[in-house]
């Protein structure tokens, strides 16, 4: 005859279901260590993170500092010797850029194109011939070097290359100085 296996019978109760478990020996004090670990671990992460963002962001400084300085130089060879060079053939080739732009528009209509006095002889020479002859070339005291107003029937531009120049250079200028300004204070 076969034996019978007897298991036990999970289905009731035992007595440590029914403790609660605040009511066990040490549940309290182990409570209260596990969160003061818990926040001992939480205040060293926040100071770690806090300490590396501090590094990053003045390894950040420091490099961004490093940079500008190095580029230095170039940047003033680009302001006091490349852009002045440049400054009066871009001013023609916009001007005459204008001046085909208004052609192509309307070429019943003629052209005006005001220069400042010395610079009334630069254009005529670089101009198509077809376009030439719808265009008057007129001086005006009141406009500075470098600068152009051009009118055709239905609009007009102004060209300011001195302008746009010395926003560059004061563009320029403003970082370096805000970097020499951060060097005096140590960041």
């Amino acid at each position: 005859m076969p034996a019978i296996l007897h298991f036990e019978d999970f289905t009731t109760p035992t007595a440590h279901a029914n403790t609660p478990t605040e009511n066990l020996a040490g549940y309290a004090a182990g409570f209260a260590a596990g969160r003061e670990a818990e926040q001992a671990t939480t205040a060293a992460l926040s100071d770690t993170v806090v300490q590396t963002v501090t590094d990053w962001t003045f390894s950040f400084a420091e490099a961004r500092s490093h940079v500008l300085q190095s580029l230095a130089p170039l940047i003033a060879a680009l302001v006091d010797q490349v852009l002045p060079r440049v400054c009066e053939p871009a001013f023609r080739a916009a001007v005459i850029a204008q001046i085909i732009d208004a052609a192509s528009h309307d070429t019943g209509q003629p052209i005006l194109v005001r220069l400042a006095l010395d610079q009334n002889d630069l254009l005529s020479p670089l101009l198509p011939a077809h376009i030439a002859q719808h265009v008057q070339i007129e001086g005006d005291n009141t406009l500075d070097r470098n600068t152009a107003v051009v009118t055709r029937a239905d609009a007009t531009t102004m060209l300011d290359v001195d302008s746009l120049f010395q926003a560059m250079t004061d563009t320029l200028s403003a970082i370096f100085d805000e970097t020499d300004k951060g060097k005096a204070h140590g960041t």
